[in-house]
């Protein structure tokens, strides 16, 4: 059966591998964990770019609404020579 007895090559190799992929998964969140904090202060400000990019675009398309829609109205008005 396996797992009984003495260890085999390839046992050994596999379970080295599995150790050493798992500590190299391990290491790397570390690393990320640790980047992610010392960048932290970009990341805020990165987001406090896009909600401030967000805010004024949607600031720009009301704004655009409003001349469009003050255009037309006073297209539709008849100007006072002709009434």
């Amino acid at each position: 059966m396996p797992g009984e007895g003495k260890p085999t090559f390839c046992g050994i190799v596999h379970w080295i591998s599995f150790f050493s992929a798992r500590e190299i998964v391990m290491c790397s969140k570390i690393e990320a964990m640790k980047l992610v904090r010392s960048e932290n202060s970009v990341s805020r400000r990165i987001s406090d770019l896009l909600i401030e990019y967000t805010v004024r675009s949607s600031d720009e398309s009301r704004r655009s609404r409003c001349y469009s829609t003050g255009m037309t109205e006073q297209k539709k008005r008849i100007p006072k020579e002709l009434e």
